[in-house]
């Protein structure tokens, strides 16, 4: 039987600023990551772009668009997020924008990790 476990950090680009990268908690262990989504509850003011990197600065995933992050309609749970195959290691979000944001922009990442793959 898989065992999935989720994780989630709460990510904000304050207003006046373009970047952040708050590390994901609690990634320790076997297992990989297969999949990833965002839920936001605005837009940004200005394009945003998401990605993840290893505590080395690595890009890993590369930043794409956010809405290439959102949950899709159809199918089932898993496959509705953005397909990821990764080792579980400490990683970041990296959010940016190209310009100053006009107000705060708070997103929630969520990766899930299946600790029987390796």
């Amino acid at each position: 039987m898989r065992k999935l476990e989720h994780r989630t950090v709460e990510v904000t680009i304050k207003s006046g600023a373009r970047y952040t990268d708050p590390l994901i908690p609690d990634m320790t262990g076997q297992g990989t990551i297969i999949c990833a989504s965002i839920f936001e509850d605005n837009a940004p003011s200005h394009r945003v772009t998401i990605g993840l990197e290893d505590i080395g600065g690595t890009k890993v995933v590369p930043q794409t668009h956010r809405k290439d992050w959102f949950e899709r309609n159809g199918g089932d749970y898993l496959t509705s997020k953005k397909p990821i195959d990764l080792s579980v290691r400490q990683l970041k979000v990296v959010a940016q924008s190209r310009e100053d944001l006009t107000a705060d922009y708070v997103f929630d990442l969520q990766v899930v990790i299946d600790r029987n793959q390796q």
